[in-house]
């Protein structure tokens, strides 16, 4: 059995047989993030690519297999093994010392793909570790939504006597949260398919990186105001002792992926167009109501976006352990910007109905008659 097989197995032998027989909310948190340092040095310490992933052959040249033993720690790229390291760090170098503008694009977005599914490999087996289900036993039941504690709750509120809970389906979903979709019959508050999310149990009212439930319902009220597309929120409960952890409970949207590899050109514009509308109505927003809403917001903080950038430049380049094309990527566009041609930013604008800045007095070539109907049709459209 080799050293990460080893680790690999330890890792799942926590997940299934001892974190269901832990009920100490501290205890709790440190076996998850245990079995996530677990997880994570034993894919890097994987020797070779645990995968058939294989290099495009415009980048498929023959390389030294690197020696990631002599690294501190493991690094933060998962898709550096030893016979892939060498290969991403050649192409980053090459990325940090140029621009992307003087790289021969297809390589570079083939490499990128390439780099992209194998970090994909690996998150994938580290989620398979992190949600193997619990050998649940004893009394400790909160390590899971119980169905019938939440149809419990829900009746016991005001007019909702009569509801019934017909499915209830666990779906994935991030590591902050437990996610299940369920369908309500006779409800008169809620839909027929309602999604509740519940903190994990024994983590605690948020903290770290991740927004409490309170906070987070009132930021996805607040940007459902604002006409952004986001879930309704429909309720909060922050009483622990109700369904095991704090919840809320949100409207289901539906949707479907619209363009499933991020990295390559949209096929349609609408999908830019629709993401531009609606990072306008992001930035709309004030930041001032976002203060103790998320996470480390500060509206008295000035920002410099230029300085922000070669900050973190900075950081990564002296701090990381391995390259990765994917970052090195990312810093080269945010330093280079993009250059938008006048036409195709008066084209946005128009279509997002949004107006500049305007210099002396306007001009007003007709006058409104309140008295009279108007057309339903947008101004510049046909009806």
């Amino acid at each position: 059995m080799s050293i990460s097989h080893y680790i690999w197995t330890v890792a799942r032998t926590l997940r299934s047989d001892v974190r269901p027989h832990l009920n100490n909310s501290t205890a709790i948190e440190t076996i998850e993030q245990s079995i996530r340092v677990l997880t994570t040095v034993a894919n890097a310490l994987e020797t070779q690519t645990p995968c058939d992933i294989k290099a495009p052959d415009s980048i498929n040249a023959d390389f030294l297999p690197a020696n990631l033993s002599t690294l501190e720690s493991p690094a933060e790229n998962p898709a550096a093994y030893s016979d892939t390291a060498n290969v991403i760090k050649k192409i980053s170098k090459s990325i940090d010392s140029t621009t992307t503008k003087n790289l021969d694009q297809k390589t570079l977005r083939e490499a990128r793909i390439w780099e992209k599914n194998l970090i994909d490999f690996a998150i994938a087996r580290v989620d398979e570790v992190e949600n193997t289900p619990l050998a649940i036993t004893g009394t400790n039941t909160d390590q899971h939504i119980d169905r019938t504690r939440l149809e419990q709750y829900l009746r016991s509120l005001p007019g909702e006597e009569s509801l019934k809970m017909s499915e209830f389906t666990p779906i994935l979903g991030g590591r902050s949260r437990q996610t299940a979709i369920f369908s309500t019959e006779n409800s008169t508050r809620f839909p027929e398919k309602p999604v509740v999310q519940r903190s994990m149990p024994g983590v605690g009212e948020g903290g770290g990186a991740f927004n409490t439930p309170g906070s987070e319902f009132t930021l996805l009220n607040k940007l459902k105001s604002a006409g952004m597309l986001v879930p309704q929120p429909i309720l909060l409960e922050l009483d622990s002792t109700k369904l095991g952890a704090p919840f809320m409970i949100l409207q289901k949207m539906d949707g479907q992926v619209a363009h499933k590899d991020y990295w390559s050109i949209p096929a349609s514009s609408d999908i830019a167009l629709q993401l531009a509308n609606q990072m306008a109505l992001l930035h709309k927003q004030p930041i001032e109501d976002m203060v103790g809403v998320l996470v480390g917001s500060d509206a008295n903080k000035p920002i410099d976006r230029v300085a922000e950038i070669e900050t973190f430049a900075e950081w990564w380049f002296d701090n990381a352990r391995w390259s990765s094309i994917t970052m090195s990527s990312a810093i080269a566009w945010l330093r280079e910007g993009i250059d938008v041609a006048r036409c195709t930013v008066e084209r946005l604008m128009r279509h997002l109905r949004l107006q500049g800045v305007r210099r002396g007095k306007v001009v007003r070539t007709t006058v409104v008659d309140k008295a009279v109907a108007c057309p339903l049709a947008i101004p510049g459209q046909s009806s």
